[in-house]
């Protein structure tokens, strides 16, 4: 049941997790969904173009359902881009999306080397004259 809980990410929990623990428990959940997608998806080099039958050492390795999906995810990886379901490009997104924002986290922030130079001068002192109507 644990393990259900983890796969699923229902909208009305993101936004239940205001708190940043809450949200990153949701970002983490995301991200390990989004890293076995990504993770069925590259052995599209394991099987030959237009392969029907799931291989039997996906099936004596993960069993038969995960084998079936790692199947059609790597199925889908050999079709062209215009053709494949775009969920595959949307979990590629998300996947780059989180790792990008993990590492700006971790990093420092930029320093910008700035040279401020003051010139103080005085204004050129011009001679008045007062002029009548």
């Amino acid at each position: 049941m644990a393990d259900e809980k983890l796969q699923k990410v229902r909208p009305a929990e993101i936004v239940e997790s205001t708190t940043e623990d809450g949200l990153r428990e949701v970002e983490n959940r995301v991200l390990k969904k989004a890293l076995g997608i990504v993770d069925d998806f590259l052995h599209f080099g394991d099987i030959p173009m237009g392969l029907l039958d799931v291989p039997t050492e996906w099936q004596d390795e993960i069993g038969p359902e995960a084998a079936a999906r790692r199947h059609r995810l790597a199925t889908w990886a050999q079709m062209p881009t215009a053709d494949a379901p775009v969920g595959l490009k949307y979990t590629k997104e998300i996947l780059v999306g989180i790792v990008k924002a993990r590492a700006t986290e971790k990093a420092e922030p930029k320093r910008l080397n700035i040279a401020i130079t003051k010139i103080e001068f005085q204004l050129p002192n011009f001679p008045t004259t007062k002029v009548d109507r």
